[in-house]
């Protein structure tokens, strides 16, 4: 993983940046991966695995499991992600599909997906926050 360009500008750059939100789907593993094999520390994002449940505990009194991504675009959106079933399959049949270049566009929709979908879905849970539970999820 190539995060950073001598002289800046790279990905470290943006990650770190205090100004730019991102926005990320169970990002424990990623947090972890960033910090301890690249020293890098994220900053200002929405994880919006944890947005979901403190949505469901204020909202319906719920104490969730975590959602996976599949799952929170589908419980949002309402919608069934196209290239996701397809690859898992792959994954599991060649667990060295992401190393492989170029990536073939199947992938990149695969990947672009879940892009696409987890601005909306964010978007649509945020409407259904109250003041008080954006303040919470700001918080955290």
């Amino acid at each position: 993983m190539f995060i950073g360009i001598e002289g800046g500008k790279g990905l470290k750059d943006i990650l770190e940046n205090k100004k730019i939100l991102k926005l990320i789907h169970d990002c424990r593993n990623d947090w972890d991966s960033l910090l301890h094999q690249y020293s890098v520390r994220l900053y200002n994002f929405v994880d919006t695995q944890e947005a979901f449940f403190v949505f469901k505990l204020f909202h319906f009194q719920e104490i969730t499991l975590p959602i996976s991504l599949m799952n929170f675009i589908e419980n949002m959106l309402k919608i069934k992600l196209k290239y996701k079933e397809k690859f898992k399959i792959d994954i599991n049949y060649d667990p060295y599909l992401w190393e492989k270049r170029p990536i073939d566009t199947e992938n990149l929709n695969y990947a672009a997906e879940d892009v696409v979908y987890l601005i909306k879905a964010w978007l649509e849970l945020r409407e259904k926050f109250n003041p008080n539970m954006k303040e919470i999820v700001n918080f955290f």
